[in-house]
């Protein structure tokens, strides 16, 4: 699975999610079917960045938890990510 980083288009420093997918189209749909629950966000204002250094941290989750440490750890570690 390849890890992909999804921000807000126009404030690039929001981050809201590390998803795991195969396509951007997949994760655009996880992601906007996920965050709908949260916020009003537009489908289109949704930016996807490929992350190959998370790669490796796929585990059978849909997406990084920033609860769980491990995952925490590396999304610091590797992207610089502080929610």
């Amino acid at each position: 699975m390849k890890a992909w980083i999804v921000s807000d288009r126009k404030r690039k420093s929001r981050i809201y999610a590390v998803v795991f997918a195969e396509t951007v189209g997949k994760v655009l749909r996880y992601t906007h079917l996920r965050l709908k629950e949260w916020i009003e966000l537009d489908f289109t204002g949704l930016r996807v960045t490929r992350c190959k250094a998370l790669d490796e941290y796929y585990r059978g989750e849909p997406e990084m938890d920033w609860f769980n440490m491990d995952d925490r750890e590396a999304m610091i570690k590797h992207v610089g990510i502080s929610f």
